[in-house]
C-alpha cells in the first residue's frame, strides 16, 4: 500500500515539476484596426463637435474636453464622448458595438478580455453613467458579464461627479480597479459554451465632461492545466466557518477559468470522494469569483462572502486576490485530501486532474511548497490568504511584489524564471526551476542558509560570490574575466568538473606542437610545467579536476574562463607532496567565495604540515612571483591558484568556515600595517619586496612573517632582504 502511494506522489510531483503551461488560448481578437471588419455600430454615430461615439485614434479624434489616452493597441480603439447629446440630443440614444457570430464550437471555459480606459475627474453620474458587457451564445438572450459604474466614493453629494470603476457585485456601485486614461484589461468568465456567440459592449455617457474607450476583445479558452494551477494552503479553524480557507494560486502567465472545474473532499485514509463542489454552480452567496488571475490567487472560503471574510481574519484580502464564497460543506479541516479536477460530469468525481494534495492537509494549516511539493503545518493564526509562504519570482515579477534581498534570511526563494541578481542578497534556502537561469552579477554576494537546489542553471558572473551553508546540487557556471591573454594561476571552484568540459568551453591558447592553454605543475626531477595535449579525435579523455587543485590558465584572448559543476559546502583536503626537484604544490581556492591566507596559514593541519608559512602567488604587474604571509594578508578570491610548499606529503586543508564575502581581489594584496616597499628594475623585468616592523619579531627567520623567494623555476633576477 505504501509502494502504491509512493507510485501516486511521484507521479503528480512530476507533472508539476513537467508542466510549464498557458493555460489559455486566445482564439479571438478583435483590436478594430480595420473599419467596420467585423462589428458594426447599433446606432451607426459619429462625431458632433465634442460629442461623439465612434472608431478612432489620437490623431483623428474629436476635441476631448478633458482627457488624452493612451496604452491602445495598434493605431485605432473605440471611444465616446456625451453620446446621449449627438444629433438630436434627446438624451436617449446608448452608443453600442457588436460583436456577433464568433465560432465558439469545440471551447469551453471561456473568457472575454478586453482594454478600457475613462480619464479620472470625468464626472461619470452614479444612476446616468454605464459601461456595460454582454454575451448571446446561440441566441439564447443577452447575458452580462461586465460592467463598470460611477465609483461612490469619487462622487459628490449629489452622487455626480465621480469616476468609473469595474462593478464587481453587480449592485450599480464601482467598487473594484478603477478606469484611467491607460487601457487596462479585465477579464470576466462566460458561463456555457456553444457554437456561436455575440458580444455587445454598450456605453451611455450624458454630460461633456464624460469619456470612455475600449480596445482589444479577445475571447479565450482558458481551462486550468496540470502544473499551472496549485492548492497552496488549506486552513482550518476552531473560531468557525467564516475563518476557512483554501488556496488556489495560478503559476501561468494567462487567466485560468474554473467555470468548468470542480474542488473534490476526499478520505484521506480511503481517497474516497466525500463531496463535489462544482464552481459557478454551488456557490451559497454572490462571491462566485471562478478566475485566477496570471500569477495571482483565488481563495476559496466555506460559504462567507468577501466582507464576511475580511472581517473574520481582520484583513482586507488585496483587490488583485479573486474570492469565492465555496460552500459549507466545504469541511477544511479534520486533515481533509483535495483534488482539483476539470470537466466532467457535475457533482461526479471525474474529469481531468489537475492538483490533488495526496495526504490529509488542514488539521489546523498547511502550505505546499510548489518547489519541493512538501505541505508544511503551522498554526491557525499563521494563516496567510493570497499570501505565499516564501519568495517566488515567476512570470518576469516576483509574487505579491516580495523580492529577494539583504534582509530575507529566514525566507525560502524559488525562481521559475529567469533572474539577474544585482544587489547582495540572502536566503534560508534558493530553488532554481527546470530550464531557467538565475545569474549573480559582478561584485554581487550571494548567501544562503540552507541548501541549494539548481535544477536548471546558477551562473556568478566574474566578481561575485556565492556561500552555501547547506547541501548545493545543480549545475553552477563560475566565470573569471582574465584581463591578457597571459598565463594564470587558477583554481576550480567547483565539484565535477574535468579537463574535457575545460577545453570545450573555453577558447584557449595554442602553444608548440599540440600544446593548450592548461597546464600543471611537478615538483618531481624534470620540466616543471607539463600542458595539456589537443586531442583532434571526437572523444576527448576524461581528467577530473582534484578538488582544491591550481592550474594554469592561458586564454587566447583577454575574456571569461569558465567552469561548471556544483558548489563545495564541505571541507576540501588537498594532496600535496615531496617531490624530487622541490617541494612546491599548486593548490588554489575551491569556494566560490573568498578565504584568507592568514586562516589558511594559521589552520592546525596546515601548520603541522607546511615547511614555510607563506603562499606564493603569479603577479602579472611584476610578471612574478610574489609571497603573501601571516604578516602580508591577502583574501585569496574565488577561482585563484597560488602554491605551498610542503614539509612532508599530506593534506593541505580548506575549511568551508574559512569562507567569506570580500571584494575581488584576484591576485591583489593589501595590508593595514606599516613597511617599506622596495623596487628595482633593469629596464626590462620589475621586482619588488616588503619590509615590515612589527612588534615581537626578530632580526632572524620568523615563520609566518618572513617569506623565501619562490624557487619552483629559475629566476635570473630577484630582489630580497636579508
Amino acid at each position: 500500500m505504501k509502494q502504491n502511494y509512493l507510485k501516486k506522489y511521484l507521479y503528480l510531483f512530476t507533472l508539476l515539476l513537467a508542466y510549464s503551461v498557458h493555460s489559455q488560448s486566445i482564439f479571438y481578437t478583435q483590436s478594430f484596426e480595420t473599419e467596420s471588419s467585423g462589428y458594426s455600430f447599433t446606432n451607426n454615430y459619429g462625431k458632433d463637435d465634442e460629442d461623439f461615439f465612434e472608431r478612432t485614434d489620437i490623431a483623428g479624434a474629436p476635441a476631448q474636453a478633458v482627457f488624452t489616452y493612451s496604452g491602445y493597441d495598434g493605431n485605432f480603439f473605440i471611444a465616446g464622448e456625451d453620446i446621449d447629446s449627438i444629433e438630436d440630443g434627446n438624451g436617449s440614444k446608448l452608443g453600442e458595438v457588436l460583436i456577433p457570430g464568433i465560432d465558439i464550437s469545440g471551447q469551453s471555459a471561456l473568457t472575454l478580455t478586453a482594454a478600457f480606459a475613462s480619464g479620472t475627474d470625468q464626472d461619470i453620474d452614479e444612476v446616468n453613467d454605464y459601461i456595460w458587457i454582454e454575451v448571446n451564445i446561440d441566441n439564447t438572450g443577452w447575458t452580462e458579464i461586465g460592467r463598470f459604474e460611477a465609483d461612490p466614493n469619487t462622487t459628490a453629494a449629489d452622487a455626480t461627479g465621480g469616476q468609473f470603476a469595474e462593478d464587481t457585485t453587480g449592485n450599480g456601485h464601482g467598487d473594484g480597479t478603477a478606469l484611467t486614461g491607460t487601457f487596462t484589461d479585465f477579464t470576466w468568465p462566460i458561463v456555457g459554451t456553444g457554437s456561436s456567440m455575440d458580444v455587445k459592449i454598450t456605453m451611455k455617457l450624458n454630460s461633456g465632461n464624460e469619456e470612455a474607450a475600449f480596445d482589444n476583445v479577445r475571447i479565450s479558452s482558458a481551462f486550468p492545466t496540470a502544473g499551472s494551477v496549485i492548492i497552496t494552503e488549506v486552513l482550518d479553524s476552531s473560531e468557525g466557518a467564516s475563518y476557512e480557507y483554501l488556496e488556489l494560486f495560478n503559476n501561468s502567465s494567462e487567466t485560468v477559468n474554473l467555470s468548468t472545474s470542480k474542488l473534490i473532499r476526499l478520505d484521506a485514509s480511503t481517497g474516497n470522494s466525500q463531496y463535489v463542489f462544482d464552481f459557478g454552480t454551488d456557490e451559497t452567496n454572490s462571491s462566485n469569483d471562478v478566475l485566477i488571475p496570471a500569477y495571482g490567487f483565488l481563495i476559496i472560503a466555506r460559504g462567507s462572502d468577501r466582507a464576511a471574510f475580511n472581517t473574520a481574519k481582520n484583513i482586507t484580502l488585496p483587490s488583485g486576490v479573486n474570492f469565492n464564497g465555496g460552500h459549507t460543506n466545504l469541511y477544511f479541516g479534520t486533515g481533509r485530501r483535495w483534488s482539483l479536477k476539470t470537466g466532467g460530469t457535475p457533482n461526479t468525481n471525474d474529469g481531468t486532474l489537475i492538483d490533488d494534495t495526496l495526504v490529509g492537509v488542514g488539521s489546523t494549516k498547511d502550505y505546499r511548497n510548489i518547489f519541493t511539493n512538501a505541505f508544511v503545518t503551522g498554526s491557525t493564526s499563521e494563516g496567510t490568504p493570497g499570501t505565499l509562504e516564501y519568495l517566488l519570482y515567476t512570470g518576469g515579477a516576483w509574487v505579491n511584489a516580495a523580492a529577494m534581498d539583504a534582509t530575507t534570511g529566514t525566507k525560502d526563494v524559488y525562481f521559475y524564471d529567469d533572474y539577474s541578481i544585482s544587489a547582495n542578497a540572502i536566503a534560508n534556502t534558493i530553488g532554481i526551476n527546470t530550464g531557467k537561469t538565475v545569474t549573480a552579477n559582478t561584485a554581487t554576494q550571494i548567501t544562503v542558509n540552507g541548501d541549494l537546489t539548481v535544477n536548471g542553471n546558477f551562473t556568478l558572473n566574474s566578481g561575485a560570490s556565492l556561500i552555501v551553508d547547506g547541501s548545493s546540487t545543480g549545475n553552477i557556471s563560475f566565470k573569471k574575466t582574465l584581463d591578457t591573454d597571459n598565463w594564470y594561476l587558477m583554481s576550480v571552484p567547483v565539484s565535477g568538473e574535468d579537463l574535457s568540459n575545460i577545453q570545450t568551453n573555453n577558447s584557449l591558447a595554442s602553444g608548440s606542437g599540440q600544446n593548450r592553454g592548461i597546464s600543471f605543475y611537478s615538483n618531481n626531477t624534470g620540466a616543471p610545467w607539463s600542458y595539456v595535449q589537443f586531442d583532434p579525435s571526437p572523444v576527448i579523455p576524461l581528467r577530473p579536476i582534484v578538488d582544491g587543485q591550481g592550474i594554469g590558465i592561458k586564454l587566447a584572448s583577454p575574456g571569461d574562463f569558465i567552469v561548471h559543476g556544483s558548489a563545495h559546502t564541505a571541507d576540501v583536503n588537498t594532496p600535496v607532496t615531496v617531490g624530487t626537484r622541490d617541494d612546491f604544490n599548486l593548490v588554489g581556492n575551491p569556494y566560490l567565495a573568498s578565504v584568507s591566507v592568514s586562516e589558511l596559514l594559521n589552520e592546525t593541519n596546515n601548520v603541522n604540515l607546511l615547511d614555510e608559512l607563506t603562499i606564493w602567488l603569479w603577479d602579472q604587474a611584476q610578471d612574478s612571483y610574489v609571497q603573501k604571509n601571516l604578516v602580508d594578508d591577502l583574501e585569496v578570491a574565488p577561482g585563484q591558484g597560488f602554491f605551498v610548499k610542503t614539509g612532508g606529503d599530506g593534506n593541505f586543508s580548506f575549511k568551508k568556515d574559512m569562507q567569506s564575502h570580500a571584494a575581488d581581489n584576484f591576485q591583489k594584496g593589501s595590508s593595514n600595517l606599516t613597511e617599506i616597499n622596495l623596487t628595482i628594475t633593469d629596464g626590462t623585468e620589475r621586482r619588488s619586496t616588503d619590509v615590515f616592523y612589527i612588534e615581537g619579531a626578530t632580526t632572524g627567520w620568523d615563520n609566518g612573517y618572513d617569506s623565501s623567494i619562490f624557487d619552483g623555476i629559475e629566476n635570473s633576477f630577484q630582489l630580497y632582504t636579508q
